[in-house]
């Protein structure tokens, strides 16, 4: 039996958020990439894909959601974001893994002892008949990826770009993530929001939490006024 890493015994910067899952996602038009991810991990076969976007678009929580379905369904999986200057020893025995998942390959690039590591690794899962999925801010051949064997790799799966959403869905996803969050926020404060901060899910999902502080704390309703009292606007 294969010795797997608890979620609690990883590091900080390797454990998952609770609430990036595919359910607070709000897809949009990336609906098609939930889609394709969870018809890898539930594969027989080895699988690889390589997810890229802009910052902020949602690649990593799609990478950590990713994770989350795997677990659901009996699948051991990690994520790493290779922007936390790990050691590659890390990804020693990961094709024993069912699902492995690279976040921000940007970092890495250039770094030759990095890149032969993940060339290695990808060989190794492939042959193992297990997962990888990589995200990264650009589409594999515009990835500065000097290994030219790790690039020709990188190039070999299915690659899909995440596109930021229209000002529309980012109400939306919004007021989804609010939801969950046990919030209610109306489309006109969302649309304020949105129109005030930059217009990144990341960016927009700090604000939301520090508004939902703020609002448990002073037992305040999240209004237009509060909003601005808040952030200062």
């Amino acid at each position: 039996m294969v010795d797997i890493v608890t979620e609690n015994q990883l590091p900080l910067c390797l454990q998952l958020k609770d609430d990036c899952t595919f359910e607070s996602f709000y897809a949009g038009s990336n609906a098609h990439i939930i889609n394709i991810i969870k018809r890898a991990i539930l594969s027989p076969h080895d699988e690889f894909i390589y997810i890229w976007g802009r910052k902020g678009v949602g690649c990593s929580h799609l990478l950590q959601a990713a994770c989350h379905f795997a677990t659901l369904h009996q699948r051991a999986s990690l994520y790493l974001p290779l922007k936390q200057q790990l050691n590659t020893n890390i990804l020693q025995d990961l094709e024993r893994t069912d699902l492995v998942c690279l976040d921000d390959l940007d970092a890495i690039a250039g770094d030759k002892l990095w890149e032969e590591a993940i060339f290695y690794l990808y060989n190794r899962i492939k042959t193992s008949q297990k997962k990888l999925i990589i995200a990264a801010q650009q589409p594999p051949k515009g990835a500065h990826i000097q290994l030219m064997d790790l690039r020709s790799r990188l190039e070999w799966g299915i690659a899909v770009q995440v596109h930021a959403l229209e000002d529309n869905d980012l109400v939306c996803a919004l007021q989804l993530r609010a939801k969950k969050r046990g919030m209610q926020i109306n489309q006109e404060v969302a649309e304020f929001i949105i129109n005030r901060v930059t217009r990144s899910m990341s960016s927009l999902y700090l604000t939301l939490e520090q508004l939902d502080v703020a609002s448990l704390t002073l037992q305040r309703k999240i209004t237009i006024p509060f909003v601005k009292k808040i952030l200062k606007l």
